[in-house]
């Protein structure tokens, strides 16, 4: 029997982890303030009590060029990303598995019948067995594309019972992953 606190931690792992590949990243992407502070850190001089502070602050009259994020945003980013860093130590494939899943490739999956597990065919042996076919048939598709194209195939053509075999293998393995990967993460 599945609990309703489990449930909610699901829910709660879930939201979590399309936020932190989504939003979360992209709030970094654009942002000024990791090379800004790079280059604090490389230029910044020595505080020296020979130095005469000269500078008289104005107050700004143009608005600010750059991204500002709240602090809500960086806080969270900050805590998400150090618990993927801990689960990174502990269960690489887990970290793997969310990323997929969770990312870019993920959302491409969001609203198919088989969701989000099949961005994770790659890391799953029928999946992995189903690529390595393609590939031996001639296909230099990236992986991604290649499972785009064999999932479509076995949905619209039952002509090739192993295509379709494997398919339906990979998704349950992948499921059993995505599942193993969310727990890890709880």
């Amino acid at each position: 029997m599945v609990s309703l606190a489990s449930v909610r931690g699901e829910h709660r792992a879930s939201a979590d982890l399309t936020w932190f590949y989504s939003v979360g990243a992209s709030a970094f992407e654009r942002s000024t303030c990791g090379p800004m502070l790079e280059r604090a850190a490389l230029y910044a001089l020595e505080p020296s009590p020979a130095r005469e502070v000269t500078a008289r602050p104005m107050h700004e009259t143009r608005p600010p060029a750059g991204i500002e994020h709240d602090e809500a945003v960086l806080a969270r980013y900050g805590d998400l990303s150090r618990r993927m860093l801990r689960l990174r130590e502990r269960d690489p494939l887990a970290v793997r598995a969310l990323e997929l899943a969770f990312g870019h490739t993920g959302a491409c999956w969001a609203a198919s019948a088989r969701g989000r597990c099949v961005a994770l065919f790659p890391l799953v042996p029928d999946g992995q067995a189903l690529l390595r076919r393609a590939r031996r048939k001639g296909s230099t598709l990236p992986d991604a594309d290649l499972v785009r194209v064999e999932v479509a195939l076995a949905d619209v053509s039952a002509a090739d019972p192993h295509r379709v075999a494997r398919v339906a293998g990979a998704t349950l393995e992948a499921r059993e992953l995505l599942n193993s990967a969310v727990k890890a993460w709880l």
